[in-house]
């Protein structure tokens, strides 16, 4: 029971719309003061859609920008990390020469010092 004055009430709804925007079109359509309402409609309509159009051509072209700033800023970002990586990689290297090298030494040393005889290298 309570569905069908669910659906009655969903026709009256749509009955009644349905006739408003008849009567509507029916004003804007048959009148001259309608038809003039309607062309100043359209009019607005129009300015408004112009409006729009600018507002999102200028919103492209912010965004346009920001993205332009941004990968601008992520290039330098990234160049930064690259040097900053080959600093280290240097820093590493240079460390890793400087400890072979005394390496080295150390094995000379302990050369002499255990593998001699008389002043003379063992071979």
């Amino acid at each position: 029971m309570n569905d069908k004055n669910e659906n009655s009430h969903g026709f009256l709804l749509g009955f009644f719309l349905g006739g408003l925007l008849g009567a509507i079109i029916l004003v804007l359509m048959a009148t001259k003061d309608g038809q003039k309402l309607a062309e100043k409609l359209k009019e607005r309509g129009e300015e408004l859609f112009g409006d729009l159009e600018e507002k999102v051509g200028d919103i492209e072209e912010k965004a346009l920008e920001v993205k332009e700033k941004a990968s601008t800023k992520v290039e330098e970002v990234k160049e930064q990390i690259s040097n900053q990586s080959l600093e280290k990689l240097d820093s590493a290297l240079a460390k890793l020469e400087e400890t072979a090298a005394k390496t080295q030494e150390a094995t000379e040393t302990l050369r002499k010092k255990f593998f001699t005889k008389g002043g003379k290298p063992l071979s």
